[in-house]
């Protein structure tokens, strides 16, 4: 079955990448929930710092294909009175036909590294799908493919790319916020998957 997947694609190879400053490594294993569905295949990814301290990109499998994920620290977690926790990261992707239980799909996943302040690191999924707006999708993933290409022309540029990655995250992850939270939809189709995870 082909799959295929938007992740944002940055291209760039991380020893060219000027936000390389530093690189986290990540391995996760699939989590047993009480949950219908369940991730069924480890995930390793990346974080790699940019400029901002709000910002990473997140890079999957040692590969160029990343998003852009904001940052939550311990302050200000603790701003507003979450002390469980050191951090927490998400970002969200687009993809088509890329999970085995909604296939023939496309779907907006939303993802949440937690890092406890024991060191138990857990990454949380959301996928979602409403099957009314198929043609929406397949837009807006059609759409997402040509800011891409147009993102990637200015790959030499930190704060242009930034700027157009940063539009596209936000526009992904409004999109996942929408479906999340419309729950009154009778063909709404949504999965809570998860990992464990480790720094490598």
């Amino acid at each position: 079955m082909k799959k295929v997947i938007l992740i944002l694609v940055a291209g760039l190879l991380l020893s060219g990448n000027a936000f390389a400053e530093t690189i986290e490594s990540f391995k996760c294993t699939p989590k047993k929930t009480s949950k219908k569905h369940q991730a069924k295949n480890d995930l390793n990814f990346m974080l790699v710092s940019t400029k901002s301290e709000t910002q990473k990109f997140v890079n999957y499998n040692i590969e160029d294909n990343t998003a852009l994920a904001r940052v939550y620290n311990e302050e200000f977690l603790k701003s507003r009175g979450i002390d469980d926790y050191t951090s927490y990261t998400e970002w969200a992707t687009f993809e088509y036909n890329f999970w085995d239980y909604f296939p023939e799909q496309y779907t907006v996943t939303g993802y949440m590294l937690t890092e406890r302040k024991d060191g138990k690191l857990l990454l949380a999924g959301t996928v979602l799908i409403l099957g009314h707006t198929l043609a929406t999708s397949e837009y807006y993933y059609e759409e997402f493919l040509e800011s891409q290409k147009k993102r990637n022309t200015h790959k030499n540029n930190d704060e242009k790319y930034l700027e157009m990655f940063l539009k596209d995250s936000t526009r992904i992850g409004d999109h996942h916020a929408y479906l999340w939270n419309d729950i009154d939809i009778n063909d709404s189709k949504r999965a809570l998957i998860a990992w464990n995870c480790k720094k490598a």
